[in-house]
């Protein structure tokens, strides 16, 4: 090999960044830690910026596989031009042309450093940086044809990168044919940091005294680097996640990852992760797994329930609810067949259908839904899905279209009661509706319903009890000091959990005095907005829960009067505040002062 590339290698979110730092830091002549947005030390490899430059033409006209043919001989290019040698971060796994030739150079090539880090700790880090779901992390990293960039809908300003599967990417450069390779474990750059930057530098023929390597390790700390984007941005992160330096920390995988998911994970490529100390030879698939809620199941003897001020009958226990008494039902659910396909649906979504006073939604792998004249629902369910599952999309979207059928107005928000009073807090997913409950049941209010705020009209708006619990993501609760142990989750598999309210549960409806809606931002100030006039009804419209479900069912006018009447006898502001959720005993004393 006479090139001058040394390849700067990982899958995503395997510390190739931070390498990247310290590599800036060691080369860089003048004192003080390197700008995380100006990494001079290194190219990238996927830049379509370097090959455009170098082909004289626009790279966007050619197709996928013209683009990866042209790649062999940029990278001949740039080392030959070279004057000395060239690190280039690269994410593509160590593949081949059609030809034979390495998409890599070995021409091109003096060696490769690859980065590698365990891939529990880099599905939760890949997710938060793709702004995913896990699970879509996970089925990526399994997945043999995985490549970033590789659609031909957008220009991306990257080229496209195989990635393969994590097990695949790992084995095509630790094992790759002519090239030399030397490995860095991300866990070794954070446990020994000295012997294995240091060893890194010695491969890559630099020169550097140990003081100098000490003092690079130390301008590039990962604490540093989150600190530095936090104050100044990072041009890399992702346009929708919060942070790219996010945790950086070994093995926090523990607290995110379901048993599922380590299942996942361990069981497409325990094979290498053995290989590099990620698990033992003795360790099976079960102790790695996080430990297990051990807690059984609370038995319920009642089959009916008290749900927003109605008597519920259910042929499975739902060991969440309020137990009713006498032998009223306002809503009858059993088990059966559903045909759906009986019915002439006004709309039809991904997984939902709706006709006048009809609707149906389709849990693929959990149940089937029929929900008919405010009284009746039907579930299916798939196999032998497990209640909890079956019961999460009931206590949601089909009651909620039970609710709207019997002409009750469901608004998108939780609702806590000072005084006798409701005062609801309006918000879309993930604003902090249920933690914000969760803070002032902690001080001076206790809660309602989350989730669902549920109006109805008796000369004046009231709102009705629903579910005696909050239900809390592992970050909330966290906030909140609450502990997790012991605690239920909602389903098997999500980092969600039922907090029940006990004595904090308020089971009478109370008329709705005040309505706050929520408004998170990335500023400092936290202000309140009255909303008033004709501004209050477009408000209240806006968080009708599953508004498109009203329209599609014929509740329109009803729906529309309780918003009227609702809006001339409330108190309605709108809250601006940091959507940091770590500020949250900030954001309760603001509204605290506000209604207290």
């Amino acid at each position: 090999m006479s090139g001058k590339i040394v390849w700067l290698a990982s899958y995503p979110k395997s510390g190739n960044t931070w390498f990247r730092a310290f590599l800036t830091n060691l080369l860089r002549e003048d004192e003080g830690p390197a700008d995380i947005n100006w990494l001079g030390g290194s190219l990238i490899a996927s830049s379509r910026y370097i090959l455009d430059d170098a082909a004289g033409f626009e790279s966007s006209n050619l197709l996928l596989d013209e683009v990866d043919d042209l790649r062999p001989a940029l990278y001949e290019k740039i080392s030959d031009e070279a004057e000395e040698t060239v690190f280039t971060k690269v994410h593509d796994a160590y593949t081949f042309l059609p030809d034979g030739r390495p998409l890599l150079s070995v021409d091109a090539t003096l060696g490769a450093i690859y980065l590698l880090r365990n891939p529990l700790d880099i599905a939760p880090s890949f997710a938060n940086h793709s702004s995913c779901g896990i699970d879509e992390i996970i089925a990526d990293m399994n997945n043999v044809k995985n490549a970033f960039c590789a659609t031909p809908n957008n220009l991306p300003n990257q080229l496209r990168q195989h990635l393969l599967n994590w097990s695949g990417h790992v084995l095509s450069w630790v094992d790759a044919p002519n090239i030399k390779v030397h490995v860095v474990r991300y866990e070794d750059m954070k446990q020994k940091p000295l012997e294995t930057f240091y060893g890194a530098v010695r491969f890559a023929g630099l020169e550097r005294t140990e003081e100098e390597v000490v003092s690079a390790i130390k301008n590039s700390s990962f604490e540093y680097l989150k600190k530095q984007e936090e104050e100044e941005g990072f041009c890399e992160k992702g346009a929708k996640c919060a942070s790219f330096f996010r945790r950086g920390e070994v093995g926090s995988w523990k607290g995110v990852l379901s048993d599922e998911q380590v299942v996942r994970i361990v069981r497409k490529h325990g094979i290498v992760m053995r290989r590099f100390g990620y698990i033992s030879d003795e360790e099976n698939n079960d102790n790695v797994l996080p430990a297990r809620d051990s807690n059984a199941r609370r038995a319920v003897k009642s089959r009916k329930y008290s749900l927003y001020g109605l008597t519920v009958s259910s042929p499975f226990q739902c060991p969440e609810l309020v137990p009713a008494k006498g032998r009223n039902k306002d809503i009858t659910i059993k088990f059966g067949e559903i045909e759906e396909n009986r019915y002439d649906w006004n709309i039809e979504g991904l997984c939902y259908k709706a006709a006048q006073e009809k609707f149906f939604l389709s849990v693929k792998g959990i149940a089937k839904y029929l929900v008919t004249g405010g009284s009746e629902i039907i579930i299916e369910k798939h196999g032998n899905t497990e209640d909890d599952a079956v019961r999460l999309f009931l206590y949601d979207t089909v009651i909620a279209a039970a609710l709207m059928q019997r002409g009750l107005l469901p608004l998108h928000g939780s609702v806590a009661v000072r005084n006798g009073k409701g005062i609801a807090f309006l918000g879309s997913s993930s604003v902090g509706k249920s933690i914000i409950a969760a803070a002032l049941n902690e001080r001076s209010c206790s809660v309602l319903s989350d989730t669902l705020c549920v109006v109805d009209f008796h000369r004046r708006p009231m709102v009705y009890p629903g579910y005696p619990f909050l239900m809390l993501w592992r970050g909330g609760a966290k906030i909140l000091g609450l502990e997790l142990q012991g605690r239920k989750p909602v389903r098997k598999g999500l980092m969600k959990y039922y907090f029940p309210l006990d004595g904090s549960f308020h089971n009478q409806a109370v008329p709705l005095e005040k309505i706050y809606l929520l408004n998170s931002h990335n500023r400092e100030e936290y202000t309140f907005t009255p909303v008033n006039g004709s501004d209050k009804l477009f408000a209240l419209q806006d968080y009708i829960y599953k508004e498109t479900l009203v329209r599609s069912m014929g509740f329109e006018n009803i729906q529309f009067q309780k918003c009227v009447k609702t809006a001339r006898h409330t108190v309605i502001k709108r809250i601006n505040y940091h959507n940091d959720k770590r500020r949250l005993g900030k954001l309760i004393d603001f509204l605290e002062k506000d209604f207290l």
